[in-house]
Order: structure tokens, then C-alpha cells, then sequence
């Protein structure tokens, strides 16, 4: 059951290397055995070799999803697509 619970962090830089730290950080705060569903931006920060690796490599796994380039949260949010 979803809690709710927000886990966040602010960084200087907004690199891929913040981003992996990022991750890590909610794989420890997090249960192991539940997949993690991400919703994020489409910096190229996000969509890296070693951000993959992380991802892919992670005990219980992240579901990641972008947000469509050009397409407004709102949008998504009332469900009217891009």
C-alpha cells in the first residue's frame, strides 16, 4: 500500500552523479522488496549509462517513466495526454 511518504534532497549540481546519490539514497530509505515507481523529468542527466546501470542493477527495482518532452504536468495530471 502506497504511503505517501516523500523522500527528497536538493544538490548543488544536477548531474548524473547527484542523480545516482539520489537513488541511493531512496534504495536505503526504502523496502528492498518493492519496486519503486519513478516519475522524472527528461534532463539528460536522467537517461545515462551509469544512471541505467544503477537502476538496473538495484535490489528491488525502479519502474521509471519520463514525462513527455514539450507536454505540460497539468496535462498529465488531468489526464489529457500531450
Amino acid at each position: 500500500m502506497p504511503s505517501g511518504k516523500v523522500i527528497g534532497s536538493c544538490a548543488d549540481r544536477l548531474r548524473q552523479k547527484e542523480y545516482v546519490e539520489f537513488l541511493r539514497l531512496i534504495d536505503r530509505k526504502t523496502q528492498q522488496r518493492k519496486a519503486l515507481h519513478l516519475i522524472v523529468d527528461n534532463a539528460s542527466s536522467r537517461d545515462t549509462k551509469s544512471v541505467w546501470d544503477y537502476l538496473l542493477a538495484s535490489p528491488g527495482g525502479f519502474v521509471v517513466r519520463f514525462t513527455p518532452t514539450h507536454s505540460s504536468w497539468r496535462k498529465l495530471e488531468k489526464g489529457e495526454g500531450a
